[in-house]
């Protein structure tokens, strides 16, 4: 693998710092959390897979470039499989590594978003969050986080393999949030690896989400859907997500 060197986003291990977790070779599966979650979220679906799987903390760094650069060290050559932001972190290897990435694998994710007026509102949005981590702490703010209706079917699980860092959470809103990453719409049809987008049955805006990536990526794109799940389908449904990542 070889990362760019003399980009401004290639710098990565200055500017990353918890770079730390090394390459696995022979890994087939490589799982990306979602947002202010922890690698651990992971462990059920693992439990149920056949193969080889590394489940990756995300890195901490100053831009969205820079932790796709850290994630592709990390991960290395395998199916790279992410939910919700691990998903559009995954979709970034993809892009900027395909060489690396042998399948990949959206759950409840999609490319960005590419209306310029939307992308101001969630800035703003992602603001406020920020201000909300500060003011209330880590605790309060997923209290907050985890009462949208989406998180709605977890009951007690949703503050299961959370993230306490105030700070580390921070960095995630404000460098991997849907406002900062890039919209990858346009380029979705260079993907040449097998995708597949699993979304929860109940999950309509997210069904919706996964129908248009798939159109944009072309045939190698497939939707799947995990029958009974809402958004996460980690939690909802670890046996069948598993099941539908070996089959």
């Amino acid at each position: 693998m070889s990362i760019p060197v003399g980009s401004q986003d290639s710098e990565y291990l200055m500017r990353c710092t918890n770079i730390h977790q090394p390459y696995h070779p022979g890994v087939v599966f490589v799982l990306l959390p979602g947002f202010s979650q922890t690698a651990s979220v992971w462990d059920e679906v693992g439990s149920h897979l056949t193969g080889s799987w590394k489940a990756l903390e995300t890195p901490r760094c100053d831009s969205w470039r820079a932790t796709v650069d850290s994630i592709a060290l990390a991960g290395g050559r395998g199916t790279y499989v992410g939910y919700s932001m691990g998903g559009r972190l995954a979709l970034g290897v993809a892009l900027a590594y395909p060489e690396l990435v042998e399948r990949l694998v959206m759950m409840s994710a999609g490319p960005g978003i590419d209306d310029a007026s939307e992308r101001i509102r969630r800035r703003a949005t992602d603001r406020e969050w920020i201000e909300t981590i500060r003011t209330s702490g880590s605790e309060g703010f997923l209290e907050r986080w985890l009462s949208q209706e989406m998180f709605a079917d977890l009951g007690p699980r949703a503050t299961d393999h959370r993230i306490g860092d105030a700070d580390r959470l921070v960095d995630q809103v404000r460098t991997l949030g849907q406002g900062a990453m890039p919209a990858y719409h346009d380029r979705l049809g260079e993907l040449t690896m097998p995708v597949s987008l699993l979304v929860g049955e109940r999950d309509i805006r997210y069904r919706q989400i996964a129908s248009r990536t798939a159109d944009l990526i072309g045939p190698g794109a497939e939707v799947r859907i995990v029958q009974g799940a809402g958004h996460s389908v980690i939690a909802e449904a670890p046996e069948t997500v598993a099941f539908l990542l070996e089959t």
